[in-house]
């Protein structure tokens, strides 16, 4: 935790002015925080933007602790001008890790190594920050009807930011063909959400994957899904695990934690999004049971597995889960649930982008 003294130098209205020269330091913390979570260097706004900002998503009271930069700090300002930093676990440690080189008797070594459990709550999963030139080139951008492409003008930007374009149009599911863009929906409301917010959510802390589609086509043909069934998807992401079921959108319930993803799960037509975590949607739904179920879930922190008997808790009796599991052993010791059988269909090494995990795909059916 930081705390900077009189760092704020005036209240007015619904913002605020922040001490010009402790203002170069902390936006030069906020870019080494921004790389150390993305690898990667943007421009940001300036702090007293930031705070700002804060300032009037708390309804201009101060004391209380909000979160900023996608979740990579918290923040609580007072009325004498005083602000306190409070950075997340998950990048607090690479920046001791640095400062260790030149203070190693101040950091204790547990204070340089990964978190062992998942960050406290209040911090949130962290959320990739767009920087301001990417923002500006998304909400300037132009929707043809008579093609149905959207065109983004690049003109002004760097070759870094023309990349960041590019990243963050495929991964809101965009195709680049030549100079435009095609997407599977209507990305009007997403792209409105990415320029209001300026966050998309970050890969590793949403343990975002999407399901290849040589995977999802397997899980498609494994779930046997008949007219009328009900179907769960526990993390739908974009729905990409969903694009190759055979399935009416208005039987389809998706959970999904990032706001992002629920809103082109909307755009989609999966009318029955909740965006919300799946282990707390399950504790608040015991009971609430589908008759087909799909999921390919978070593997960190080994989270696959309370995610599948969570949603193994939601089959009805004679229903099937079809679930994409890490590694490949034929027999899951964690699965201690009665009532169920399962078995291993087929596995699939280097599919998913940017890891070399080998991944199956888990078929289990309630029996009683």
């Amino acid at each position: 935790r930081l705390i900077i003294a009189n760092c704020i130098s005036e209240f007015w209205r619904d913002s605020v002015s922040v001490n010009y020269r402790k203002e170069y330091y902390i936006d030069d913390l906020r870019v080494m925080l921004h790389f150390f979570a993305h690898k990667e260097f943007i421009t940001i706004n300036r702090t007293t933007e930031m705070l700002s900002a804060a300032y009037r998503a708390n309804d201009c009271q101060t004391g209380d602790w909000m979160n900023v930069d996608g979740n990579l700090m918290r923040v609580k300002m007072f009325k004498n001008g005083n602000v306190h930093f409070e950075i997340h676990p998950d990048v607090a440690w690479k920046l001791n890790e640095v400062l260790a080189y030149s203070m190693p008797a101040a950091i204790p070594a547990p204070c340089r190594t990964a978190p062992k459990t998942r960050a406290p709550k209040e911090f949130g999963l962290i959320q990739k920050t767009i920087s301001e030139p990417v923002r500006t080139a998304l909400r300037d951008g132009r929707f043809s009807k008579d093609k149905g492409v959207w065109y983004f003008s690049d003109s002004n930007l760097q070759k870094s930011q023309v990349e960041e374009v590019e990243r963050t149009l495929n991964f809101i599911g965009g195709v680049q063909e030549k100079k435009h863009w095609k997407f599977p929906y209507e990305i009007g409301h997403t792209l409105n959400t990415i320029v209001a917010t300026g966050l998309i959510p970050d890969t590793k802390s949403h343990q975002f994957y999407p399901t290849p589609r040589l995977i999802a086509e397997y899980v498609a043909r494994a779930i046997e899904l008949k007219p009328g069934e009900k179907l769960l998807e526990p993390e739908a992401g974009r729905g990409d695990l969903l694009a190759c079921i055979d399935v009416n959108p208005e039987d389809v319930t998706c959970i999904e934690v990032a706001p992002l993803f629920a809103d082109i799960l909307l755009g989609k037509g999966y009318t029955n999004t909740v965006c919300c975590d799946f282990m707390k949607w399950s504790e608040d739904n015991v009971g609430y049971q589908f008759d087909k179920i799909v999921m390919n879930p978070p593997y960190s922190l080994g989270r696959h597995r309370d995610h599948t008997l969570a949603a193994l808790e939601h089959l009805r009796v004679g229903g099937r889960l079809v679930a994409v599991l890490p590694g490949d052993a034929p027999v899951l010791n964690w699965m201690t649930l009665d009532n169920y059988v399962y078995a291993k269909g087929k596995s699939f090494t280097d599919e998913f982008e940017d890891t070399g995990i080998t991944v199956s795909v888990y078929v289990f059916k309630r029996v009683k």
